[in-house]
This record gives C-alpha cells, sequence and structure tokens, in this order.
C-alpha cells in the first residue's frame, strides 16, 4: 500500500511482490483501524494467485509483400522478427503452403530471425498469396498468421521497328540491276528481339534472313526472266514474342522496257560537183546518232550506182563514208537519197538527200565560203574589223569572176579577178545612223553555169555598244562508268564586246543538269550529269542560250558516254585537227593518243581517207599515233578528211577524227 494512515475519505494503491514466490495462491488481509469510529476495525481480503510462465508470440511485420518479372531473377528476401512478448520459453515453428514460398529456419526458441524468400521458376504472370503459421502450443496466442503476397509481372516484350517500311527500285531490260538497299530492323521496346526475315516473289532477295537484337537485311533484285511491268512483294519480319508481330515493308520493283532509239542524221543534205570525165570525188561523211536513250542497229541503202555508202550497217554511234563515182556521167544533176533504218527506232527510217551536178568539162563552177557575213559597230564610231570570204572554181575551165553589190557602206575588195581569190569586206559607217543594214555581194562569172553566187552581208550599227555571248567550248563531252559519279563541268559565260550581257539557258534531256538556268556576263555555269533511269550507250542534248547579245541563240553540244564498270572503254584524245590554209604542195603532221578508259585489253585498228597516212595501223592500248597528210594531190579549196579507229573489244564505240583544211595556191 503507499498509505499506511490518514485523515477524512482517501484512495489507496494496492501492488504486490511476487519476486522469489513459487506458484500458488496467497491471501493477506488489510485491516483499517480508527479508534473513534464506531466500527473500527475494518477488513479486505487480498488474494494472490502465482501462476507458472506462458509465453506470447509477437511478429514483426505483420504482412509480406514481393515483386517480380515472369521468367526474371528472384526477387529480394526479406525478414520476419519473431519474439516472446509473455514469460516462459517460447518454442516456435513456422510454416507455409506455396512451393514457391521459402522460410529458413523453420523452428526457434524464444526471439529470431526467418528468411522469407521467394521463387519465381515456372510462374506465370499473376498475383500469388500464401501464409507464413508461426506456432507454439503453449503460447497464449498461438498461432499468428503473416500473409505473403507475391506480384509476377509479364515478362518485358521487343517491338519490331522498320526503316524504311517501303522500297522502290527502278531497273532496265537487258540493263544493269539497280545497287541494293538496306532494311534496318529496331527494337523499340524491351527484352530481346528475335527476327525473321521472310518474302514471297523469286525476284527478290534477303540477306540475312534472321538476327538477333537489332540488325539490317540487305534488300536486292534479280529482274532475270522479267518482262516490262510493276512488281509487288511485301518483307515480313517476325518474332512471335513481339507485341506487334508481325511487321511489313513493301517492295515495288518497276521495269522497263529497253528504251526505243531515235536515229539523227547530220548533216541531211550533200552536194557533190563534178565535171564530165572526172572519176571519184572526194569523200563526204554522214554522222548517224541517237538523240535518245538505246542503241541503234541501223542499216543505210542508196538506189543511184554513181553513190556508195562505208560502212551500210552499224551499231550505236556511227560515220558512214560517202563516196560518188562519176565515171561516165554527162553534164546534168542528179539525185539520189540515203535511207537510214532501224526496226527499233522510234522514227525509222531516216533520210538524207545526196545531188550530184556533173558540168561540161570546159565550164567553171563558182563556191563561196561563207555564204553570210555579219557585222556590228557603234555608231560614229569606229569601222567594225574586216572580214573575208573565198571564191574557187571547183570546176574546170578558166574562173574569171566579178563582183556586185548595192549599199555604198559595202566596200569588197578586188571587185574582180581570175581563179581562185579571198576578198576582204570592209564597212564604212560613216553617217549610218543606228539601226539594221543589210546587202548582198554577188560573184557573177559569165562562163560558169551556176553563176551568180552570193554572199548575204548583215550590219547592225547600235546607240550604244551591244554585248555578245562567248563561251569558251562548244562541245562537252562526258565519259563514265554507270553506277560511279561522273565528275561536274564548270565554265564561264563572257561578253568581250560592250553593254550589259543576259542570257536564259534550255535543253530538253533528264540527265543533263545546267545551273543555273539565267545569268549575265562573268557568270560560271556548272553541267551535272544525272544517271538515274539511264543505261550503257551514248546520249547527246544540246543547250541552248538565248541572250540578248548580237550573236544570239549559241548551242552547246553535250554528249555522254556510259559504259559498265570492267568493259574495255575506246577513246581517243582528238576529235578535229583543223590546219587551216594550206599551201598547194606542203605537207602537214598530227598526232593522237588511243586509250582505254575502262578496264581490261583493249585491241584498236586505225584507218583514214587519202592522203593521209597513219603511222600505225593497229596495236593495243595505250598508244600514241601520228599522221601526215601531203596536199600535192588534193583540189584547191575546203577539204575534210576522216580517220577511223575502232576496236573488237568495244565494237558499238567506234571513235572518228575529222581533219580539215584549206588549201591554196601560194
Amino acid at each position: 500500500m503507499s498509505k499506511m494512515s490518514g485523515t477524512g475519505n482517501t484512495v489507496d494503491t494496492l501492488s504486490v511482490n511476487i519476486a522469489g514466490l513459487a506458484p500458488a495462491t496467497y491471501v493477506d488481509t488489510i485491516v483499517v483501524s480508527d479508534p473513534n469510529a464506531t466500527n473500527s476495525p475494518q477488513m479486505a481480503v487480498v488474494t494472490l494467485i502465482v501462476a507458472p510462465g506462458i509465453p506470447v508470440i509477437g511478429v514483426d511485420p505483420l504482412l509480406f509483400a514481393f515483386t517480380g518479372v515472369q521468367g526474371g531473377a528472384n526477387p529480394g528476401t526479406q525478414t520476419l522478427t519473431i519474439s516472446n512478448t509473455g514469460f516462459g520459453t517460447l518454442n516456435w515453428t513456422v510454416t507455409k503452403t506455396a512451393a514457391w514460398l521459402g522460410l529458413d529456419p523453420a523452428s526457434g526458441v524464444d526471439d529470431g530471425p526467418v528468411t522469407v524468400s521467394v521463387d519465381l521458376t515456372g510462374l506465370a504472370a499473376a498475383t500469388y498469396v500464401d501464409t507464413i503459421v508461426v506456432t507454439d502450443g503453449n503460447a497464449s496466442n498461438s498461432p499468428i498468421k503473416v500473409p505473403v503476397t507475391l506480384t509476377v509481372t509479364a515478362a518485358p516484350k521487343p517491338v519490331i521497328a522498320l526503316s524504311p517500311t517501303s522500297f522502290t527500285f527502278n531497273a532496265m531490260i537487258d540493263s544493269i540491276i539497280p545497287p541494293p538497299q538496306t532494311l534496318t530492323i529496331t527494337n523499340s521496346g524491351e527484352g530481346t528481339l528475335n527476327w525473321t526475315a521472310a518474302k514471297g516473289a523469286a525476284w527478290l532477295r534477303l540477306d540475312p534472313l534472321s538476327g538477333s537484337g537489332n540488325g539490317s537485311v540487305t534488300v536486292s533484285i534479280d529482274i532475270t526472266g522479267l518482262i516490262a511491268g510493276t512488281y509487288i512483294d511485301t518483307v515480313i519480319v517476325s518474332d512471335p514474342e513481339a507485341a506487334n508481330n508481325p511487321q511489313m515493308a513493301t517492295v515495288t520493283l518497276v521495269v522497263a522496257d529497253k528504251p526505243k532509239p531515235s536515229i539523227h542524221l547530220s548533216p541531211v543534205v550533200f552536194t557533190f560537183n563534178a565535171v564530165e570525165g572526172a572519176g571519184i570525188l572526194d569523200t563526204q561523211i554522214l554522222y548517224i546518232s541517237s538523240v535518245e536513250t538505246g542503241w541503234l542497229n541501223w542499216t543505210a541503202t542508196v538506189n543511184g550506182p554513181w553513190l556508195s555508202l562505208n560502212p551500210a550497217a552499224g551499231e550505236g554511234d556511227g560515220t558512214v563514208i560517202l563516196t560518188v563515182d562519176a565515171t561516165g556521167l554527162t553534164a546534168g544533176t542528179y539525185v539520189d537519197t540515203i535511207v537510214v533504218s532501224d526496226p527499233n527506232a522510234n522514227n525509222s527510217p531516216q533520210t538524207a538527200m545526196v545531188t550530184l551536178v556533173v558540168t561540161a568539162a570546159t565550164e567553171p563552177i563558182l563556191s563561196v565560203t561563207p555564204d553570210l557575213l555579219e557585222f556590228t559597230a557603234l555608231m560614229a564610231g569606229a569601222n567594225p574589223p574586216a572580214k573575208t570570204f573565198t571564191i574557187t572554181n571547183v570546176g574546170t575551165g578558166e574562173l574569171e569572176w566579178y563582183l556586185g553589190s548595192t549599199e555604198d557602206w559595202l566596200l569588197p575588195t578586188p571587185a574582180s579577178g581570175a581563179g581562185n581569190a579571198t576578198v576582204t569586206v570592209n564597212i564604212d559607217i560613216t553617217g549610218l545612223a543606228a539601226g539594221v543594214y543589210v546587202d548582198t555581194i554577188f560573184v557573177y562569172d559569165d562562163d560558169a553555169p551556176n553563176s551568180p553566187q552570193y554572199v548575204a552581208i548583215g550590219l547592225t550599227v547600235t546607240e550604244e555598244e551591244l554585248p555578245c555571248f562567248s563561251f569558251p567550248v562548244d562541245t562537252i563531252k562526258f565519259e563514265g562508268v554507270l553506277g560511279a559519279p561522273i565528275p561536274s563541268v564548270m565554265l564561264p559565260v563572257t561578253n568581250p564586246c560592250g553593254g550589259t550581257l543576259t542570257w536564259t539557258a534550255s535543253w530538253d534531256s533528264t540527265w543533263l543538269v545546267v545551273t543555273p538556268t539565267t545569268g549575265g556576263q562573268d557568270q560560271m555555269v556548272k553541267f551535272q550529269i544525272d544517271t538515274t533511269g539511264i543505261g550503257m550507250g551514248t546520249y547527246y542534248d544540246i543547250v541552248t542560250f538565248e541572250s540578248n547579245g548580237t550573236n544570239s541563240p549559241f548551242e552547246l553540244v553535250v554528249q555522254l558516254h556510259l559504259t559498265g564498270a570492267g568493259i574495255p572503254w575506246l577513246h581517243v584524245s582528238d576529235s578535229l585537227f583543223d590546219f587551216g590554209d594550206v599551201c598547194l604542195g606542203d605537207t602537214v603532221i598530227g598526232g593522237f593518243d588511243i586509250v582505254n578508259l575502262g578496264s581490261g585489253d583493249l585491241p584498236w585498228t586505225a584507218g583514214a581517207t587519202d592522203p593521209i597516212v597513219l603511222s600505225e595501223h593497229s596495236g593495243m592500248t595505250p598508244a600514241h599515233v601520228t599522221f601526215t597528210l601531203s596536199t600535192v594531190a588534193l583540189p584547191l579549196g575546203p577539204q575534210e578528211l576522216m580517220i577511223f579507229v575502232s576496236s573488237s573489244a568495244d565494237p558499238e564505240n567506234p571513235q572518228t577524227i575529222m581533219v580539215k583544211l584549206n588549201v591554196i595556191d601560194c
């Protein structure tokens, strides 16, 4: 008791001390007395029962939660702490039901930890529940149950991503196969992507057909046996474990028919002049080319016995030598037509007219070159530079010529002469206002059957200096291997005259790219080649420059020659030798290189029209060939001769070299 005495009313607290007491029942009496109280003493009985020690099970925590991924690693272990919160000794055991739940140890005394673990082996994605049961038959609260929850989530799935999802191939029959393309396969999800690639069409090729993780597939085609048309197939990329299985990419193949060539002839009019009793005349050249894609297989025919062609058939671009034999022909005009045909060409046949004029043996024949002279001058300025034309007797007999013109500003000298001659044309602009003036110089010979011949004269007088269009070349040749880049060419437009030059450029083909298409003087122009959609062969186009210059338009010829990789390719370094005026009896000398721009061995043969003499007529590339040309047996006047180079290794690519000169009497 806390109080042993007191006054008035009170409340007292009782406590016991069982130390040293054996299990039993103990009784005692509390006596409360006051001598002044009428009922003193009063008593209270206290009973203490000391029982044997009873354990109480304590657990921590009261529940467990585990999470894991299907097929993944087991989650980490957790700990169940068991304690005796009562008296005596706690002898506990732990049990469970599920095979996936592990407990270690399974029993113990008083306080102790139990390791709780889970095993995900073979478990599907789901939520699993079991109970840990802690028991001791002597514990006052036995059994104690601790719930365990295991959540197994599905394994992460891969996701198939394809790039690109469509392919287009363009091919041409009998041409090279377009290059392969690449399909990129990426796992944009989780987990491991184990993919396979499949297709249906025989013309479609895939490599490889399977892989793991990110990868790429080479997509290629084979057009063997296919006809012209559009073909479609699908590349199917699969993985049964992928969330978006399967994925597809479309492949479109467009096979174009072999393009038809177009026959182009140059020139389309030939004139031969002969005198009665003449034999074989100087040859002329007909150039045959395809102005579109495709390859020509041409034949050339004539009717007249006096005209022959060599060769009369060929492939690709070619040259035909026209030979006229005037033997036995009387004076008169003879006409024949060269017919060039190719049944596969879209404009077959094409024709060129050949005229032979045979004159009586005693008559001179006038020939005047050129037949047009144009002059430009600034009003009240200096007279324009003089120009010349030549008068040649291409017949027989004595040529005695004289000139005639109308305008005072036109001053040709000399005004008359005999035989071949050069006439100088001067212009006097004194007193002329700005404007355009024209006149004609007539060349007469009373004995010549084709008299008169004429030279047209044009004079432009301006108030201010006019520009003129100038370009460093009139032909650009590109040569390359199909599928390989072809270097571009840059050349300047200049204005060597006065004023301000402006121009625009236009062309027809799709394989030629010209930039810019408009410009002015001192402007660089870039020429590029795009071989998309074309095959091997020789292609031509003409770039037309329209300008405000006095010499508009200017036409630039662009040639493209494409060969395949690993194929011999015949090429000569020069296509033209122009020796200008050469005295009758003199000899000129030239030389050129023969090379192989492709690969492999390339044998060559060469020939020429008389009287050209070559240092070599056959050999292997590379080679350098020189030639000599004696004018002793040539007639006076302009001459055009040819050198021919060909190769059995590149039969569709013969090369020609033109040799030009003007034979004069010195």
